[in-house]
């Protein structure tokens, strides 16, 4: 029987033993911070770029495929990918600055068969990049050592590859230098290395690779992206960025949390807070009906909704990545997310895109090869290496959480991917059902980890959470332990949603796999519970920046999707067949570019809950995603358009296309505390308009690096205040705020630039 003493888990109440500290590592209860870290913490982002890259980088590449696993059907991909690489970089750094390690013979495999490790979309030959090359030194030639080292046995490739790792991290350290360390074959989420898929155990955690390169280097971790095409990229892998990445704490977090709330934006998109929906020319009966659409829905339009709900998803789980179906490098200037969001180039990407395109293309013909349709040509690009992949996916899931697997429930979960692990040939929609669970699954334990950092809580037991063991902190937590958690549990357990299943696959209850993984959760409520678990308020204060914080990911993965035309288009086609008012007119042409749309409506009803309300008809604006190449300052926010107003993303325009005025002469220059006390306080020094001129006569009594990080803290709360605001007159005014710092942002940010120079 239950007790109020018992904590909740997917087995129900657990029993309470003998009183013992409620962890290891913190015999007592202490207050602990609870407010929530603005800054950057970890920049991981993923794309189909390259991290910047200079003649004094030193590069590392490890290819952790064996060779049963090489072919084309399994792991195959990997080794393209490490060849891929490896094409980019030969001859852009020092001669002795790069080492290349694998498990298997990737020259002689390769070069037996290139057209199938083609890599890409333009199916480039990267077989040439498996033999050593040479450089002209003086008209004598030498040969660069980048030929590959061959290991097969996974500990003593583990070993070599951690003393090479030691090595190289010395020369970065002793010269100051960059060092760029690409993995090719089996990680995790949290770029954990797997040196043998039948034994999941050979493996190098991310706290063991940290360990062997220090805290004081600049080191980049480049992964495959687990979750759609792409690689994860990791340049604060061994040093926190401290506010030298473009883009802000948000962005990265809308990012890394992939499909964690997919269901709350599916049930958006799909409903009344559809963001591209016109609610000030919605019926008012439709605003008060308990439901959105059609009671009998067309087959088109069920069509619609399915592809609407397959987009929304697959975009949020491919971490919001452009192009997270297709493996291919974007080599493009205009698409580089690295000068987007951490920074600028000191080679022009461009540069490696001709390169690339200098590589010979595969003559073979293209064959129509079986492939899961959900993932398109990630994961190798055939059904046989994806279904491969989602084992990959099922086994790395078994190494993590010690000790769930042994609970009753943990059990009967590995029963079910266990059968579909011995699936000969499994159906799509298993597959799609299985990739749903194990994305939610991984970036619920990635969610955890980043509450923990970003509130400043201890880690249970000095774990993270993959590797915390819940049973054995029940078997050690007092009985207060217990009952302080439980009403932690309480509050964590209703802001974490649950999986979403693929619309092929009905929702079940019942279904062991469908549930949430509870370990995160428990985990984050015993985390919670250093802060003063005797008041109540204490963990009231802690939920309350849970709660705004989960509202600002939400409202920009929102402007991030909105930056996918596809997905766009297939929004506005869903809307248009269910005689649903689009927030833009459609007179002007069918294929409008949504992507240079500069503004997002978001119905003001919208939280981290996510449900339309019945009643609000106000839309609110908040800033839409970057357009390819832009900065993050160079949102523009403005009104929902009216019917008869041009198409939004023509009548609005950017404040960097108007130029501006003279400023006002100030009698006074303000002190440093003053400008920065309240943004208004420049503003209105600026009131007149904002030049580089104008800035000039402030910026030598302030510091711009400290108020570039004010002001980008002020305009979130400004954009906080639109999300919330429903008077339109109150909308104006914010959306002036908002517009007035960001173009002393962009301002600040130039002169920046040319003072660095």
């Amino acid at each position: 029987m239950a007790t109020a003493t018992s904590v909740r888990s997917e087995d129900g109440p657990r029993p309470i033993n003998a009183p013992r500290p409620l962890m290891a590592t913190a015999p007592e209860f202490s207050p602990a911070s609870t407010g929530v870290v603005n800054e950057v913490l970890d920049a991981t982002f993923f794309s189909h770029t390259i991290p910047d890259i200079t003649y004094d980088t030193g590069v590392v590449g490890l290819c952790a495929v064996s060779s049963d696993e090489a072919g084309p059907d399994r792991l195959g991909w990997h080794i393209a990918d490490f060849l891929a690489f490896k094409a980019l970089l030969r001859g852009e750094t020092h001669h002795q600055a790069q080492t290349w390690l694998a498990q298997c013979d990737v020259a002689g495999i390769v070069n037996a068969n290139p057209e199938g490790y083609a890599h890409g979309k333009d199916r480039r030959l990267v077989n040439g990049a498996a033999d050593a090359s040479s450089f002209d030194d003086k008209g004598s030639l030498k040969h660069r050592e980048d030929h590959i080292k061959v290991e097969t046995v996974p500990d003593l490739l583990m070993d070599m590859f951690i003393k090479d790792l030691e090595y190289k991290a010395k020369v970065a350290r002793h010269g100051g230098y960059p060092l760029i360390v690409i993995i090719c074959g089996p990680t995790s989420l949290e770029q954990d290395i797997f040196f043998r898929q039948d034994d999941i155990k050979h493996h190098l955690t991310r706290d063991d690779i940290r360990k062997v390169l220090g805290s004081d280097i600049d080191v980049t971790v480049v992964t495959p992206a687990l979750f759609s095409a792409g690689w994860q990229i990791n340049p604060s892998f061994c040093k926190k960025p401290a506010g030298e990445v473009r883009a802000d704490r948000t962005e990265f977090l809308a990012r890394q949390l992939g499909g964690i709330f997919a269901k709350n934006h599916v049930d958006n998109f799909l409903g009344l807070a559809c963001p591209l929906l016109d609610r000030n020319r919605v019926d008012e009966d439709v605003k008060q009906g308990e439901f959105f659409g059609p009671v009998m829905p067309s087959e088109e339009q069920k069509e619609l909704a399915v592809a609407l709900k397959v987009k929304v998803h697959n975009a949020l789980a491919s971490r919001l990545s452009v192009k997270h179906d297709d493996h291919s490098f974007d080599l493009n200037d205009a698409n580089d997310d690295w000068e987007r969001l951490i920074g600028p180039r000191r080679t022009q990407l461009s540069y490696f895109g001709q390169k690339w395109a200098n590589l010979e293309g595969s003559k073979a013909p293209v064959t129509d090869e079986e492939k899961l349709g959900f993932l398109g040509g990630a994961f190798g690009g055939n059904k046989a290496s994806q279904v491969h992949h989602i084992h990959h996916l099922i086994k790395e899931s078994f190494d993590a959480w010690p000790g769930y697997w042994n609970l009753p429930f943990g059990q009967k979960v590995r029963t079910v991917l266990n059968n579909f692990l011995q699936s000969a040939s499994p159906e799509s929609r298993d597959c799609h059902e299985i990739f749903n669970i194990m994305e939610h699954r991984a970036t619920t334990a990635v969610l955890a980890d980043a509450l923990v950092e970003y509130f400043k809580l201890p880690k249970p037991h000095g774990l993270r959470c993959r590797d915390w063991d819940e049973p054995k902190w029940v078997q050690k937590a007092s009985h207060e332990g217990h009952l302080y958690v439980v009403q932690s549990y309480k509050e964590v357990s209703k802001r974490i949603p649950a999986a979403i299943v693929p619309p092929e696959v009905n929702v079940n209850h019942l279904s062991v796999i469908q549930r949430r993984l509870e370990v995160p959760v428990v985990y984050l409520s015993v985390s919670l519970c250093v802060c003063d678990p005797k008041s109540e308020g204490s963990l009231q204060a802690v939920v309350k920046h849970i709660d705004p914080l989960f509202k600002d990911i939400m409202a920009r993965q929102v402007q991030l999707l909105l930056g996918d035309p596809e997905l766009q288009a297939t929004c506005v086609a869903w809307l248009r067949s269910i005689q649903m008012p689009v927030r833009y007119p459609t007179t002007a042409t069918e294929s409008m570019d949504l992507v240079k749309t500069p503004a997002t409506v978001l119905p003001p009803e919208m939280t981290a809950g996510g449900k339309g309300s019945s009643t609000g008809t106000n839309a609110t604006v908040v800033p839409a995603a970057v357009p390819s190449g832009g900065q993050a300052e160079d949102v523009v926010l403005s009104t929902p358009v009216q019917p008869e107003a041009e198409p939004l993303g023509h009548s609005d325009v950017r404040p960097d296309q108007h130029p501006g005025t003279q400023p006002h002469t100030p009698q006074t220059i303000p002190t440093k505390p003053d400008i920065l006390s309240e943004c208004s306080t420049l503003l209105e020094l600026l009131d007149g308009g904002v030049t580089e001129e104008g800035l000039d006569k402030i910026l030598p009594v302030i510091d711009i690096e400290f108020s570039i990080a004010e002001f980008r803290k002020r305009k979130d709360e400004f954009i906080n205040e639109l999300v919330m605001a429903t008077d339109r007159d109150e909308i104006k005014g914010i959306q002036m705020k908002v517009k007035r710092v960001t173009e002393i942002l962009n301002l600040m940010v130039d002169i920046k630039k040319k003072v660095d120079k």
